[in-house]
């Protein structure tokens, strides 16, 4: 199908291209274009199904109405509706959206970077992986308007949307000690990144202050050995029956999965006596069929303020905001 030009338009209404671009641009208002002449061009752009070019009209304009959306791990069901919330929004603005992968790794986050800024989007909304402070700086540098999201770099004056992981922590550590544990184990993903640090510390403050801390309960799992992690976590802390925990609290809804079938294939029956609490809620926790505790995150709530401080800093690239939700803690059986 051959695509239909301004020119097109103006040839077959017997018009200047000027003027049918000051029209489908908008400004023909300014230049005194009546409005039965707007009228008749408007209704033959439809007519001849005219789409505008952005990409040369972003060279023209310097916004190309493309953002970017950068997130650790897309198969992760609060990344996937995370970037569903945002692309929802910023299409209610007239912006199109790129999405890309980093798998937590700082070669694919480079990458990313590298197809974004070659796009000309207008803007990145970023989870930075552990370690991406230099990258997070060169956006900075670059005058890319950023909005980094569900995680955060203290030391760099950059806007962000997150969750308080601290608070949602202490909530699901008090809520496994009210339900009667006393040895209560951590699963984590080994990461120095805001958010892992602040669930971590939330529940550790919460022990301590309960005077039930072990810190041989805390088990942190490597991201390049998932799978062998998990299961010598496992193994290890239910080798002793009388050094067992009661209750097991998991950073992901994905480590508590994988654990779970680990416990299962080692004949563990998680139903007695074992209380279960992770980040995220999923369907098939109404399944579990024992006590389980959840934080439900904002989701849509925290992907539309993303897209809205996004929207600010493009039109304003000073604007900084910090915006930080709460979860809700519920529990299941």
């Amino acid at each position: 199908m051959t695509k239909v030009s301004m020119q097109d338009i103006a040839d077959a209404l017997g018009v200047s291209k000027g003027t049918v671009s000051l029209v489908l641009s908008g400004k023909a208002k300014d230049k005194r274009v009546s409005d039965s002449l707007q009228e008749r061009i408007r209704e033959k752009a439809a007519e001849m199904k005219y789409h505008p070019n952005e990409l040369a009209r972003g060279l023209r304009t310097g916004h190309t109405k493309t953002i970017g959306i950068i997130v650790a791990d897309i198969s992760n069901k609060f990344f996937g509706q995370m970037s569903f919330c945002i692309q929802e929004r910023a299409k209610k603005y007239g912006y199109a959206t790129i999405i890309a992968n980093t798998n937590e790794s700082l070669d694919e986050l480079d990458e990313a970077l590298v197809l974004l800024i070659g796009r000309q989007v207008d803007g990145i909304i970023l989870v930075p992986s552990d370690k991406s402070q230099e990258r997070i700086r060169r956006i900075m540098a670059a005058n890319i308007p950023l909005v980094l999201l569900d995680r955060f770099y203290e030391d760099i004056d950059v806007s962000h949307v997150i969750l308080d992981n601290y608070g949602a922590a202490r909530q699901i550590t008090e809520k496994l000690i009210s339900n009667g544990c006393r040895h209560i184990a951590m699963v984590e993903h080994k990461n120095n990144m805001s958010f892992a640090i602040s669930r971590r510390t939330g529940y550790e403050d919460t022990l301590k202050a309960a005077g039930l801390f072990d810190p041989s309960l805390e088990k942190p799992i490597r991201f390049t050995n998932e799978d062998a992690d998990i299961e010598a976590a496992m193994r290890t802390l239910f080798a002793s029956k009388s050094k067992r925990p009661d209750g097991i609290y998991f950073h992901s809804h994905e480590l508590m999965i994988s654990s779970l079938n680990v416990l299962s294939n080692l004949g563990i029956d998680i139903k007695k006596n074992l209380h279960v609490a992770s980040f995220d809620y999923i369907d098939s926790f109404t399944l579990a069929g024992f006590p389980l505790i959840y934080a439900e995150q904002p989701v849509k709530e925290m992907g539309e303020k993303a897209v809205e401080i996004l929207k600010a800093t493009i039109n304003d690239h000073a604007y900084r905001e910090k915006c930080s939700f709460k979860a809700t803690v519920e529990q299941i059986g």
